[in-house]
């Protein structure tokens, strides 16, 4: 569609066809590494934005935003923990059982074949996303990655109910933590905790 324009600030508008900005269409992970050199980014980014009209940046005042979290998923900071990863203090926020989007199901009822982000850590000022994917009836993979995709480790176990009764479970994971994983712990041979929760994956007590 056609988008008013002008060539500086205060001259005539004109109207050209319209071509995304290269930084509006970039998936979120990618706003994360233009974050670490924000400043020379932002030269890049304001050089685009002075060419566009009132109206276009209007248009661009809503469309970046829900862009950036298109991807966003529902977090229950209430039932954050401090736990341990990989030998180092660490709080885990789950991500909320819930029938919203952006909720997930409980362990016992996840999805087949369709990786499903748990929640995440934060260490040492890094987020760490742990992903599960049900791969049989009571089969599950694991894979632990950091906010850019850097996996620290991936493995596989299958799920033991402790008391049905409170959904108290676990799964004892067995894979390989990676180099990553070897130069980012503070142990000689990292592996992760084996997650234990009650009521159905909602609270970790592992």
């Amino acid at each position: 569609m056609p988008f008013p324009t002008r060539d500086a600030p205060g001259a005539e508008i004109r109207t050209a066809p319209w071509q995304p900005i290269s930084w509006i269409a970039l998936p979120p992970a990618g706003w994360s590494k233009i974050l670490t050199s924000f400043e020379h980014e932002l030269e890049k980014v304001m050089a685009e934005v002075h060419t566009l009209s009132d109206a276009a940046i209007q248009q661009l005042s809503r469309e970046v935003p829900r862009s950036l979290f298109r991807d966003a998923v529902l977090f229950g900071i209430e039932q954050a923990v401090n736990v341990s990863l990989f030998g180092k203090p660490a709080v885990w926020i789950p991500r909320a059982v819930s029938d919203d989007p952006g909720g997930r199901e409980t362990v016992y009822e996840l999805p087949m074949n369709e990786p499903t982000l748990m929640g995440f850590y934060v260490v040492d000022n890094q987020i760490i996303k742990d992903t599960f994917t049900r791969t049989a009836e009571r089969s599950y993979s694991r894979e632990l990655a950091t906010q850019l995709g850097e996996v620290l480790f991936a493995g596989s176990g299958e799920i033991e109910e402790i008391d049905r009764r409170i959904g108290y479970g676990k799964i004892e994971f067995r894979g390989e933590s990676t180099s990553a994983a070897q130069s980012f712990a503070s142990t000689a041979h990292p592996s992760p905790p084996t997650p234990v929760w009650v009521l159905w994956s909602c609270i970790k007590v592992n």
